[in-house]
């Protein structure tokens, strides 16, 4: 099985397997945190400012530089905290972005899906300083 295969079968699986918080709506997957990985920087990974919007179908989101909505499944246990601004918390409840703060999902590529709500990105790898897989 080619490693593209293998990727697009896990992304079906992990997105397949959100789920969303039933108190903010935020999409998880069932990524945790890991001890070791390679952290390694991907060419062409998501970036994005960090959207909130409480009452949105999908409250939380990343907005591309031009202006474009990046739908993003976040790993086990994430939340978002909302507020003035809001905050975005990892499973340690540790603050990890706030609203309007520039994003980096360093170890997603583009490639890997559409970033539309029915096909989100999934945060894996090397995130806000951990990693996640």
């Amino acid at each position: 099985m080619s490693i593209r295969v293998a990727l697009a079968l896990l992304l079906l699986t992990v997105v397949g397997g959100c789920t969303p918080s039933h108190a903010t709506g935020l999409r998880t997957s069932s990524m945790t945190r890991v001890e070791m990985c390679d952290l390694s920087l991907v060419v062409n990974s998501v970036k994005g400012r960090l959207r909130v919007h409480p009452t949105d179908r999908e409250p939380v989101w990343l907005e591309a530089r031009s202006g474009r909505r990046i739908s993003v499944v976040w790993p086990a246990g994430f939340r978002i905290r909302f507020g003035s601004p809001s905050q975005l918390l990892n499973e340690r409840l540790e603050i990890v972005a706030t609203e309007g703060q520039e994003v980096s999902l360093d170890q997603t590529r583009l490639n890997e899906a559409a970033g539309t709500y029915d096909n989100p990105y999934v945060a894996h790898g090397g995130l806000f300083g951990a990693c996640y897989m």
